[in-house]
């Protein structure tokens, strides 16, 4: 529907160049690389940080946090988890807080949530 039109007048905009880039760009997807350096920052930073890196990741590249949300769960599910009911319970978090974006929830909370839930999640994986 709306993205559609949107990626339509996006393309021609970008004189008909369609590429990655511009197909990502143009639908406010997430690039994977984007979302890695979310997951990376999740995994790693403090909680003030990590929620600062996310947020300016999200504005930067126009992209709502529900998308990154949404990509995340494939993530999880890859990572190696010595806790595999933690790893489980961090997908659950990520779906909740979908279903809160989805329902018109406060972004910053929602984001404050995700980042709260990476924390807990972070100490059941194992060293690489």
């Amino acid at each position: 529907g709306v993205r559609l039109v949107g990626s339509e007048m996006c393309i021609r905009d970008r004189a008909a160049r369609v590429d990655r880039a511009s197909v990502y760009t143009c639908t406010g997807k997430p690039q994977p690389e984007d979302v890695e350096r979310i997951l990376k920052s999740l995994l790693a930073d403090d909680f003030a940080t990590a929620f600062a890196r996310v947020k300016e990741i999200c504005v930067q590249h126009g992209l709502a946090l529900i998308d990154v949300v949404s990509d995340l769960h494939a993530y999880v599910l890859q990572l190696d988890c010595a806790d595999k009911l933690m790893q489980m319970q961090a997908v659950v978090w990520l779906a909740e807080a979908e279903a809160r974006l989805a329902a018109g929830t406060n972004e910053k909370v929602q984001l404050a949530a995700v980042v709260g839930a990476f924390h807990a999640f972070r100490t059941t994986l194992k060293a690489t």
